[in-house]
């Protein structure tokens, strides 16, 4: 497999006050950046990194859900 035939999901999850209410979203294309999917969803009142970690999960269970497989996870923050 050359090192382009994968796909690429950024993330991200924040909270308005830490804790406060939390939202998540995920993004997937391929190498050349064409769009796949996106998504977004309000979660329960949480810290900011619970709302990363919820983003990791959602973006991946997404990608194994629907076959875009194999993906690169890219969460923006250095705690994931």
């Amino acid at each position: 497999m050359a090192s382009t035939d994968f796909l690429k999901c950024n993330l991200d999850g924040a909270c308005k006050d830490n804790p406060g209410p939390s939202s998540i979203a995920f993004y997937i294309r391929d190498i050349v950046v064409d769009f796949r999917y996106a998504g977004t969803k309000l979660i329960e009142d949480g810290t900011t990194l619970e709302a990363k970690v919820i983003a990791l999960r959602c973006g991946l269970e997404y990608c194994i859900e629907y076959n875009f497989l194999p993906v690169m996870l890219k969460p923006n923050s250095l705690a994931l």
